[in-house]
């Protein structure tokens, strides 16, 4: 999730508790070392299983992906949905550059 704009339905308990544990839980260099802030709610998001990257943080999770290949730069989908939420990729929100 590196698009540089996220939509949260701030009502929502399910996304309140997402991102209280992002803040408490994530491993503490995603909050103290830049560019890296993304890699704390992706940790999150995997705990929850709700999204599950072969690679966090730099570093292989050794789990199975929940789509392969993961990144759309490798060539996976650029939108994923889950039971909670979706992502699109950064080039479906260009709509000012045909």
């Amino acid at each position: 999730i590196n698009t540089g704009m996220i939509f949260i339905r701030t009502d929502s308990s399910w996304a309140q508790s997402l991102w209280a544990d992002t803040w408490a839980h994530s491993h503490p260099r995603f909050h103290h070392v830049p560019f890296w802030d993304q890699s704390g709610l992706c940790q999150m998001l995997a705990k929850r299983q709700e999204f599950i990257p072969d690679v966090l943080g730099a570093t292989p999770t050794g789990l199975k992906p929940s789509e392969a290949p993961w990144f759309s730069w490798m060539g996976g989908s650029r939108q994923k949905w889950t039971q909670h939420m979706s992502v699109v990729d950064c080039a479906s929100l260009q709509f000012a550059n045909p």
